[in-house]
């Protein structure tokens, strides 16, 4: 996978996360709005897929998923500052 297609991979995560967070937000004010909930359980199963995408052509995303068949996987992908060179 070349270094455009790993950032957008990325990008698309940050994106997905952007959306969690805009609708918890609004979710703290309006508990009680059902198509909000929607929306947010949407969007969360798109940060899932996003991150699953993610994590299959690139690695661990977070520390979170780094342990893979009973290995600690974190560093053997390129941390971010590596991926630019």
């Amino acid at each position: 996978m070349n270094e455009f297609e790993r950032s957008q991979l990325l990008r698309h995560v940050q994106i997905c996360k952007f959306e969690l967070v805009d609708s918890s937000l609004y979710l703290d004010s309006h508990p009680d709005c059902p198509e909000a909930v929607e929306y947010y359980k949407e969007h969360l199963d798109h940060y899932h897929k996003a991150v699953a995408a993610y994590e299959e052509h690139c690695g661990p995303i977070n520390h979170k998923s780094a342990v893979k068949n009973g290995r600690w996987t974190w560093n053997d992908s390129p941390w971010p500052w590596e991926i630019y060179r």
